[in-house]
């Protein structure tokens, strides 16, 4: 009877914390495409004047994952949000699966907390680079910051998931001789965090050479190489921690 109580709690845990991180992600891409649509359907120019980065506007640092250059930039920064939140939503699960404890951390605020540091880490980084150490009048605009620190969070969740498995062996093998769908969740998970994060380094040593020159055309690597350091780093620190 403990036994039932214990999975059932286990149950209501996951059940919850899918609740909200779906909700954090709507609520991400809720405010990113009310954005867009003032800034590209209603035209209000003066949005991006004044939460663009540039030397002048420093609080850009937090604004400018706020406003894009076009819709297809827009839509690209959301498509890989979607991207990465995928493998994040998986791992939710196989994390419940394989452990019996309560966990202080929670995969919504895992997430959560990797959206706020990599868009603080990466536009600070590229403040203190393009003004203060390059001295260029380059305006930087976007969420691609965020989306690299997911990518990152991603590739830590690879990792851990590895880790994870080798943890809970005992549990795991008795789990997956009862249930199919853990199997299907596992490789799941391992392929496509293992597959996604292969996207972000090739984009990045593709986005280093367009960036050579500090031209506006490039796009920002620092913010894109900043963001998914950090999104690495508090993925490893705080799964393994509580693993």
């Amino acid at each position: 009877m403990q036994l039932d109580n214990k999975v059932i709690d286990i149950n209501e845990r996951c059940i919850i914390e899918l609740v909200h991180l779906t909700l954090a992600f709507i609520t991400l891409i809720s405010i990113l495409l009310l954005f867009g649509t003032l800034q590209f359907t209603f035209q209000i120019y003066w949005l991006k004047s004044n939460l663009q980065l540039t030397r002048e506007n420093w609080w850009g640092i937090l604004t400018c994952a706020l406003i894009h250059e076009t819709p297809s930039h827009l839509h690209k920064n959301i498509e890989g949000i979607i991207q990465y939140t995928i493998p994040i939503l998986t791992f939710l699960i196989l994390f419940n699966l394989c452990t019996n404890k309560h966990p202080k951390l929670t995969v919504p605020k895992l997430y959560l907390s990797t959206i706020i540091v990599s868009q603080i880490t990466s536009g600070t980084a590229t403040y203190i680079i393009l003004y203060i150490i390059i001295q260029t009048e380059i305006k930087v605009t976007g969420s691609s910051g965020i989306t690299y620190g997911l990518a990152g969070l991603t590739t830590a969740i690879f990792f851990s998931t590895l880790i994870l498995l080798h943890e809970s062996n005992k549990k795991l093998k008795s789990e997956l001789k009862r249930s199919f769908k853990s199997l299907i969740f596992i490789t799941f998970t391992l392929i496509t965090t293992l597959t996604l994060s292969a996207i972000p380094l090739a984009e990045l040593l593709h986005n280093t050479a367009e960036f050579m020159g500090a031209t506006n055309k490039g796009a920002n690597v620092f913010a894109h190489g900043f963001g998914y350091l950090s999104g690495l780093a508090i993925g490893i620190i705080h799964i393994l921690h509580y693993i």
